[in-house]
């Protein structure tokens, strides 16, 4: 199964939620894509891209850097 059109969705959802600080919509959107896979393959295929997208957007200001603790917090936490 190509999971690949879902989690694409899943990134932009899930980037959008710690981007807003809605910490309650993101750990949804982590578990929901828990639930399509192992674990591991959905950490590397959800969280490594989007803390890397919203790494890049503070490096080109467009993100505060409470946004950017609060992601990794998060993603250290699930």
């Amino acid at each position: 199964m190509d999971l690949e059109p879902a989690l694409t969705i899943l990134r932009s959802e899930f980037r959008e939620a710690l981007e807003s600080y809605d910490v309650s919509r993101a750990e949804a959107l982590f578990r929901q894509a828990m639930s399509l896979g192992l674990p591991m393959d959905m950490v590397e295929a959800l969280v490594t891209p989007t803390l890397e997208e919203i790494g890049r957007a503070w490096e080109e200001g467009r993100l505060a850097l409470s946004q950017i603790y609060l992601s990794a917090a998060c993603a250290n936490d699930w």
